[in-house]
């Protein structure tokens, strides 16, 4: 079985070549998966809200990620991993969510990274366990 979590982070792009992991650049990606996997199993990849390039700042973003066995105390995991984390990384909230898939349909998926929010429309029967 695995767990999902989203967890929103803020990060300073000046030392990373993107968000994006890459073979042969530090990405901001690959930082945070080489801290995750000290206090989790992490299955897979870490999935982002979107792409950013090198040097460039994000104050609010989202990613997703499943692990093996669940976190037990959120607050703890949080304070565990920006205490290892460089200072250009801030972990804020983690979120634990189900294992279904979340489709998010836009006509701008460029605009995609700036989002922070998700709506439903509140007939839809796909998303009722979000109310």
């Amino acid at each position: 079985m695995t767990y999902r979590y989203f967890l929103k982070i803020a990060y300073n792009g000046s030392p990373y070549c993107g968000w994006q992991m890459q073979p042969n650049a530090l990405t901001v990606q690959q930082k945070l998966q080489e801290t995750m996997q000290l206090f989790c199993h992490l299955v897979g990849d870490t999935l982002g809200c979107g792409r950013t390039d090198t040097g460039v700042h994000a104050k609010q973003f989202y990613l997703h990620f499943d692990c093996h066995t669940p976190i037990a105390d959120e607050t703890e995991f949080l304070y565990k991993l920006n205490r290892v984390l460089p200072e250009s990384i801030a972990v804020f909230q983690l979120f634990k969510v189900g294992n279904e898939e979340l489709i998010i349909a836009t006509t701008r998926p460029e605009l995609l990274p700036a989002c922070v929010a998700v709506f439903y429309h509140p007939q839809d029967k796909r998303y009722q366990h979000l109310k």
